[in-house]
């Protein structure tokens, strides 16, 4: 029997005012780093950001090493024009 360990990916687009306005999870087969599952999440969520063509986002997360290493190699947001 072959077991395969996922984890849960989820993330929570609130308006200005707090309400929130999309609610999305996804499982990810194969993954059991939880740091990983957290850069996923993240990329998930610009990915739907970026699809749904939203700007002028702010992004949060409880995870000081994903937010470190994006503030570490100095990500840009531009607008596409």
């Amino acid at each position: 029997m072959q077991v395969y360990q996922s984890l849960g990916l989820g993330f929570v687009l609130q308006r200005s005012d707090g309400r929130p306005d999309v609610v999305a999870t996804r499982t990810v087969v194969g993954l059991n780093d939880a740091c990983m599952a957290e850069a996923l999440g993240v990329l998930h969520t610009l990915d739907w950001i970026e699809e749904a063509g939203w700007f002028n986002v702010q992004i949060e997360s409880d995870a000081n090493l994903v937010v470190d290493g994006i503030n570490v190699i100095g990500v840009k947001w531009v607008e596409n024009v």
